[in-house]
């Protein structure tokens, strides 16, 4: 046999805000198993990413297996690779944020395994030709990108045996490519039959192949730790690669690079791997290029073709996901007020100053774990807990900061009128010692984000309901649960289940964002199933539209006012109406002072709803619930849904977030309230996901010619004692 070199990569990643028991189960499943079998097999050596939530974690809780690391890393089984200590994208990162985690987790390296990383993964191998630079400057020497970066910048099959250069202002990075057939082989195949694709590959001329992919595909993917450790699929893998070890070289990359030259210099496109680019397209366009691909299947070559068949970036999710885009550019929002931070620091010899910059720093870059920032397999943004994570550290980092910018004691508020979401118009920010309200003009006036400080915890953090293009595997199902037991494992990009029945029932989508102070002007005949599916009848132009601002500050006072003057059907005619909402801005939350004018000469009958959304921890735990001083609800968990009398208060209180919310109206009105439940996919398949709670006050109002309609919302935040 003609020899071939196999690098075998393994990554291993929990993010930021996963559960403990997330944890401790993908370690006894996936980690310490691994690793409990590789140490029986000494010639097989691999190269190792672990992101550095998971390597600290691992520190403190399973400190004998981080020890058995550095031992193979002593022998020269086992490579380490760094990266962004928190998992970040980087190329969404400014530079600064770049460098810093990536020499975070060098550090924790050389500190506690006792060598210097060559190498570098990179989250979700996602590539951009601007990052060479960055990481040439902390020292990489090399890093592995998917095969379908290389064939997307021209390359065929025969190109791919080895690695090639690249450059940036004349600084060069040694790049390999992963293949695509190994990562969907490994482990699903059985070893014979991989052994086989080697014997061809070797035979073809190839001299490297390299598999580099997560490791919880090795025992916490669906089936697989019967299949790779109880079934054996691991040792026999590895027996294979050892009994063939003559002509089948394991290796590592450095290793590689020590004998083998750069087989030329290479140019690659902003890329990820091949799923990764589909999901970011929007639903109609992942449908068609799935159905694309499905066509093409049946050319010959397929290969020749798929290669041109990509779909789009990563920074798509975006515009797919405004909560997605409103996350990121909180992040970035943080990352110059940090900085300007640094800057002051710099100017001081104070321990306690570098001290707080170091904590501010690493509450910002644990605010950039990748994991919420995107949507596909992985459940990702549509986990709340791990969006509550992203904006807990934000927010942490933010309070760090405020201490340099205003003082600790008084209560301070500040308003800012700048471009935040970063689509051309203007937002506005009022910031105080207790909270932070972030409006969007252009969208009805809506307040998007709602940070309360002692808590560390933004309110709104709902995600709407959208348009997923594995939407239409649900209605496939029919109502009926897909088998689950395999009789030998599929790679969870090939292999999609229902978690339970009737999730077509959930499908509904929303328009707008799932906000507050959403101005509704509903049809006479909307119902409340109608609404609560978002299928209903909007008669007026105020929740997409822009309101002018007018900002009034007093002394330890803001007051914001909002307005529009839109237009509402009435019957067959549309009449001019004007709404203004005054905020007033306090320690304890915000008063809303609502009126609307009837602008037109004839009596008018409307029905008047604002909506509030807030996210809660949990919708099925009696420590979450509604409650209603006037009135006793048989069913108060977020889960329920329902419309109350006339009330003049509506409360909420989760012991797991510590929080209260309290609504009370100067003027009595009916209530509606239900949860926003999702259809997601995750590793584990298709599954129903909490996302956050409507509580709608609306008010069925008549105003003759030029009369108004004022009314008030007192909203109360406080912190709820969880300790009972």
């Amino acid at each position: 046999m003609e020899k071939i070199y196999f690098i075998f990569g393994i990554h291993n990643h929990q993010p930021v805000g996963n559960f403990e028991h997330v944890f401790h189960w993908a370690c006894k499943n996936a980690y310490l198993p691994f690793f409990n079998v590789l140490k029986d097999y000494p010639d097989v050596k691999i190269t190792l990413h672990c992101s550095g939530i998971l390597f600290s974690w691992i520190k403190k809780n399973y400190p004998a297996l981080l020890e058995e690391i550095v031992l193979m890393v002593d022998s020269g089984q086992v490579e380490v690779m760094t990266g962004g200590f928190y998992e970040p994208i980087l190329p969404f990162l400014p530079d600064r944020d770049k460098i810093g985690q990536i020499e975070k987790l060098t550090k924790f390296i050389k500190e506690n395994i006792g060598c210097q990383p060559k190498g570098i993964w990179l989250a979700e191998r996602i590539w951009d030709q601007h990052l060479v630079k960055a990481l040439v400057e902390t020292g990489i020497e090399y890093v592995a990108l998917d095969d379908t970066h290389f064939k997307m910048a021209g390359l065929g099959d025969a190109d791919l045996g080895g690695y090639y250069t690249t450059e940036q202002e004349g600084e060069t990075l040694k790049i390999f490519p992963i293949s695509k057939k190994l990562r969907y082989m490994i482990p699903f195949a059985m070893p014979n039959d991989i052994l086989e694709y080697f014997k061809n590959k070797a035979n073809e001329g190839s001299s490297l192949l390299v598999m580099a992919d997560d490791g919880e595909k090795f025992g916490v993917w669906p089936e697989t730790f019967k299949h790779v450790y109880q079934d054996g699929w691991l040792r026999n893998f590895f027996n294979m690669l050892e009994e063939n070890k003559k002509w089948l070289i394991s290796t590592t990359f450095s290793e590689y690079l020590k004998t083998h030259k750069s087989k030329g210099r290479i140019y690659l496109p902003m890329a990820s791997y091949e799923e990764m680019m589909e999901w970011s397209l929007p639903p109609l366009a992942q449908m068609e290029l799935e159905d694309l691909k499905e066509k093409v299947k049946h050319f010959p070559d397929v290969e020749q073709w798929n290669k041109f068949l990509k779909g789009g970036l990563w920074w798509n999710f975006f515009t797919k996901y405004s909560e997605s885009n409103n996350m990121h550019k909180k992040m970035l929002y943080m990352s110059k007020k940090v900085n300007k931070m640094k800057n002051m620091v710099k100017k001081r010899k104070d321990t306690t100053a570098k001290a707080d910059l170091k904590k501010a720093c690493d509450e910002l870059w644990q605010g950039q774990c990748n994991c919420s920032y995107w949507h596909g397999v992985f459940g990702g943004l549509y986990l709340g807990h791990l969006r509550k994570a992203i904006y807990e550290h934000l927010i942490k980092a933010e309070k760090i900061t405020d201490l340099y910018f205003n003082s600790a004691k008084d209560f301070w508020q500040k308003v800012e009128q700048i471009d935040f979401d970063g689509d051309g118009e203007e937002e506005i920010l009022v910031r105080n010692s207790v909270f932070n309200f972030y409006f969007d003009l252009n969208k009805g006036g809506s307040l998007f984000e709602l940070d309360y400080k002692p808590k560390n915890i933004n309110i709104i953090n709902t995600l709407k309901r959208t348009k997923e293009a594995y939407h239409r595997r649900v209605l496939d199902y029919s109502g009926n649960i897909k088998e689950t037991n395999f009789s030998q494992p599929a790679s969870i990009h090939n292999s999609v289940i229902a978690k339970e029945k009737g999730l077509e029932d959930y499908l509904a989508y929303d328009w707008y964002s799932r906000s507050c102070l959403v101005d509704h002007f509903f049809h006479p005949d909307v119902d409340f199933n109608g609404f609560k599916r978002c299928h209903y009848g909007e008669q007026g132009d105020f929740i997409n539209q822009p309101y002018i601002s007018r900002l009034k500050k007093e002394k330890n006072k803001i007051i914001l006012g909002l307005e529009r003057e839109g237009n509402v059907w009435v019957e067959d005619e549309m009449v001019p109406v004007y709404v203004k909402k005054n905020i007033t801005f306090h320690k304890e939350g915000l008063l809303i002072n609502y009126e609307i004018i009837n602008l037109g000469k004839n009596l008018i009958s409307v029905w008047f709803a604002s909506e509030f959304n807030f996210s809660f921890s949990n919708s099925d735990d009696f420590q979450c619930h509604y409650y209603i001083p006037e009135i006793t609800l048989e069913n108060n968990l977020f889960s329920s849904s329902g419309k109350t009398p006339e009330i003049s208060q509506f409360g909420m209180k989760d012991k797991y977030y510590g929080l209260d919310i309290n609504m009370t109206f100067n003027f009595p009105c009916s209530v509606w309230y239900f949860p926003i439940e999702t259809v997601s996919l995750s590793e584990g398949g298709l599954e129903k996901r909490y996302q956050g709670s409507v509580v709608l006050p609306n008010w069925k109002i008549k105003l003759k010619s030029d009369q108004s309609f004022k009314f008030e919302i007192n909203k109360l935040i406080r912190s709820y004692d969880n300790s009972g």
